[in-house]
């Protein structure tokens, strides 16, 4: 049976002083001026830098010290250039066989498989994923769920986590209240709630039963990076007048340092 369907630096050098020339007469201390002795006795003094000269070679060496201490400095780290890696298996169902990368959990296996090509027209042909479209009298049951769901591994240093896709929900319901509802989510791999992506009911279907798009960025992408997660789709319906709510053409795309 069909599940029913009812029509997202520089330094200076040191200057180098000048020694006087000493005349012939300059050795005769009594016909030497007192002035002229005085600058005799003093000239070794000025002479030094004369023989000192190498010492100007200092400041040269000073530079390539600093200059080696410049060298020795480690280069500045690579800046990450952030890439998108989409993380879905089989993001638009269409890998054979059906149902490729996703975890099925069925109202009935009677009804058929939740990855199918029975629904409206898919959004990426041939198959899509039709949730729903079974009511609880068809199962004696006040309601019925059925899951599809899939593990993720959130790659280290995510920064943006994006969500997209396509849907449509048809519906035989005619009371302007919820009666039955789809969630799509971001779990733990223990069911546990993390994000909430799409609510949708039988409030969402539209004559036209044409496939609309659907775009989350998760809030929560710190505490995701680095670790498995689960999407899930869920749908109940109630008792009488089924819901169907299809998805198709997803991707769940991370922004991170390679």
């Amino acid at each position: 049976m069909k599940r029913l369907l009812a029509l997202g630096a520089v330094l200076a050098g040191c200057a180098s002083g000048s020694r006087p020339g000493v005349g012939a007469d300059a050795s005769d201390p009594h016909d030497a001026p007192a002035a002229d002795a005085a600058q005799t006795h003093d000239a070794p003094i000025d002479a030094a830098p004369t023989h000192d000269a190498p010492a100007d070679a200092e400041p040269i060496d000073a530079r390539m010290v600093d200059a080696r201490m410049v060298d020795a400095a480690p280069p500045p780290p690579d800046a990450c250039v952030p890439v998108q890696t989409q993380l879905l298996a089989n993001p638009t169902f269409d890998l054979t066989p059906a149902g490729t990368g996703w975890t099925q959990t069925l109202i009935d296996p009677n009804f058929g498989d939740i990855i199918t090509s029975f629904g409206a027209t898919p959004q990426s042909a041939p198959f899509q994923a039709f949730l729903g479209g079974i009511t609880g009298d068809q199962e004696s049951e006040a309601t019925v769920t059925d899951f599809l769901t899939q593990d993720i591994a959130i790659p280290p240093g995510t920064t943006k986590l994006e969500l997209t896709g396509f849907f449509v929900v048809g519906t035989a319901e005619t009371v302007t209240f919820a009666v039955d509802t789809s969630d799509v989510a971001i779990t733990k791999t223990d069911g546990t709630p993390i994000e909430d992506v799409l609510a949708l009911s039988n409030l969402n279907a539209s004559a036209a039963v044409a496939y609309a798009p659907f775009d989350h960025v998760f809030t929560s992408v710190a505490a995701l990076a680095g670790s498995t997660v689960r999407l899930r789709f869920t749908s109940t319906n109630d008792q009488t007048l089924s819901t169907g709510f299809e998805f198709d053409t997803l991707a769940l795309t991370a922004t991170h340092c390679p």
